[in-house]
């Protein structure tokens, strides 16, 4: 859908020109989008596993060490960790 070739065979009607030259500007633009949806889904994955270790983190240090991470300063804390 990406290539409109060397020419070698092309349609004769004119309602078949204009629909090879409609699916090519179609394969076109999936082709566009498929990139760009892969270029914005990097980053907020990379957020994503961010805030996973992070998470994990905590409650690796929860678990070892016996001391709750919930208390009355958890919020703030929370809120840090989802922030960056």
């Amino acid at each position: 859908m990406t290539t409109l070739g060397l020419g070698d065979i092309k349609p004769t009607p004119d309602w078949l020109r204009m629909l090879v030259a409609l699916h090519t500007l179609l394969g076109f633009a999936l082709v566009t989008a498929s990139v760009t949806w892969v270029l914005f889904i990097y980053p907020a994955l990379a957020r994503t596993n961010s805030l996973a270790l992070g998470a994990s983190a905590i409650a690796e240090a929860e678990r070892r060490t016996g001391i709750p991470f919930v208390s009355g300063d958890s919020d703030r804390a929370l809120q840090q960790l989802a922030a960056g």
